[in-house]
This record gives structure tokens, sequence and C-alpha cells, in this order.
């Protein structure tokens, strides 16, 4: 098997490099919560959306934050996305658990579940094939989630016709 070689992130177009932070998948999923959870009051909605991005995010954050600073290695870099994905799916993991048990909104549970079975084909396809962009898959999701839950209702979606999706 090759290998394939990882390049350093060119960060020379300035546009891409700004959507790229705003469309970051660590932050996408922070409105997409809120936007899903939205037919709840805002305590409860606040409650859920800090407890899963809470149990979610913070442990990816702070071993990326961790990784960058202490060894001056990154994400961009192969070796390094294995503990991401793992710590990502733990985590995740975890968190379905705590939502079962508290019963959570079913949205939550679901969401949880689609996370959890995608991240390990994620994780082997960047490993052994071709680097799969996070940003991206994780947008189709949020927009995906959006869609099938009604909450987005943006007008050039509207007007795709037969592309909509009916809200479940």
């Amino acid at each position: 098997m090759t290998t394939i070689p990882d390049t350093a992130p060119d960060h020379s177009n300035k546009f891409a490099f700004i959507v790229g932070r705003i469309f970051h998948p660590f932050l996408v999923v922070i409105p997409t919560i809120f936007a899903v959870l939205s037919d709840l009051t805002l305590a409860e909605a606040l409650k859920w959306s800090f407890l899963v991005l809470g149990i979610v995010l913070t442990p990816g954050i702070l071993i990326n934050t961790y990784i960058a600073l202490r060894h001056k290695k990154y994400v961009y870099q192969r070796e390094i996305r294995g503990p991401l994905y793992l710590i990502g799916f733990l985590s995740a993991l975890a968190c379905l658990g705590i939502l079962i048990v508290l019963s959570a909104p079913r949205i939550l549970i679901a969401g949880l579940k689609v996370l959890i079975v995608w991240l390990p084909v994620q994780m082997l396809i960047n490993q052994y094939v071709t680097k799969i962009s996070a940003h991206a898959n994780v947008m189709a999701g949020c927009l995906t989630g959006l869609l099938l839950t009604g909450k987005l209702n943006h007008p050039v979606l509207l007007c795709a016709g037969p592309c909509r999706v009916c809200p479940v």
C-alpha cells in the first residue's frame, strides 16, 4: 500500500482560509444544535446544547490544542487524525449513553447515532485511502439534519424545487 503524503495547508487564499474557519467542524455544529432544538424552551435548549457540545467537542478541542502546542503537529498530518477520531468516537459514545439515560430529545440521540456510525468510516478512509474533508462532512450532516427536521427554510433552498426534502 502506498502512503499518501501529507501536504501543509495552503493559506494563500485568504477568503478560503476565512470560510474554512467560519465553517470549522467544531463551530458549525453549535448553531445547528440550537436550530434543531428551537421547539424547546430556551432553558431546555441551552441545557441539552451545552451538555452535548461539552461532552463531544471539549475533548477534541483540548487534544487538538495540546498536540499543536506541545508537539508542534497539526490536524492536516495523517498521524494526528487517528487520536482525534478516537477521542471524538469515545466522546460521542459517552454522550449517547448520557442522552439515553437522561431521556434527551430524540433528534439529539439520532444525531449522535449518525456521528457514531460515520466517524469510524471517515477515520478508515482518511487513514488508508484519501483525506475526506471533515469540514464538508460536518456541513453536509448539519444541513441534512436541518433539512430533514424542517429547520432550514432559506429562500435559496426553497427554490430548489424537486431537491427539497419534506420535514419529518
